[in-house]
């Protein structure tokens, strides 16, 4: 009767490790600065600047990014971002998209941003209802729309393949890859997460 009990006992503790253990190791990551935590309630200003690459249907569009935004823990300790500015300039694409040759712009609509951790390996940032308008002269010839899953690395944010991607007009995905650097204030210029 006692290895019954036993058994039953292990089995049960079996069947918690198994329930808790993922919900524990997906706990959302949070930021930090220096190799420090930033507190709940504290907000960081940061800086990017990086490069990135749009590539829809036969067409790649290359733009130099400039960014601001702040990061923050909530009280969960989940890292939050709110991009308030994400220009893109120096744009330039082998195939002209503009009916004069002009090269086309690319403007971040809709800001501020949010973004939020998501567990990894690797950590993710979820940048939600991304909009983008390319436009010739003014004239807007195409929207890009959707969210984002940089990784987050040592005061970078690197968009690749499992990034995901934009939808355009047609409903044709936009693949965005490139680097964008974090910069925090001074004192605090390292931002990472973990």
């Amino acid at each position: 009767m006692r290895n019954k009990s036993s058994m039953a006992v292990a089995l049960v503790v079996a069947v918690i490790m198994f329930v808790v253990a993922p919900a524990v190791a997906q706990a959302a990551p949070s930021w930090y600065s220096n190799g420090k935590l930033i507190p709940t309630g504290e907000v960081v200003p940061v800086e990017t600047s990086g490069v990135l690459t749009f590539k829809v249907e036969k067409t790649t569009i290359k733009c130099g990014l400039k960014d601001l935004e702040t990061i923050e823990n909530d009280p969960n300790l989940t890292g939050l971002d709110l991009i308030q500015r994400f220009l893109l300039t120096g744009c330039a694409s082998k195939v002209p998209l503009c009916p004069t040759g002009a090269q086309a712009e690319i403007v971040a609509e809709g800001l501020p941003w949010k973004s939020r951790l998501l567990a990894g390996p690797p950590i993710k940032d979820e940048i939600a209802n991304m909009l983008f308008s390319v436009r010739c002269g003014g004239v807007v010839i195409d929207i890009y729309h959707g969210t984002l899953f940089p990784e987050v690395g040592k005061s970078v944010l690197k968009f690749n393949a499992g990034s995901g991607v934009l939808i355009n007009l047609k409903g044709n995905p936009v693949k965005v890859t490139g680097v964008d650097k974090l910069k925090g204030p001074p004192g605090d210029e390292k931002i990472t997460a973990a």
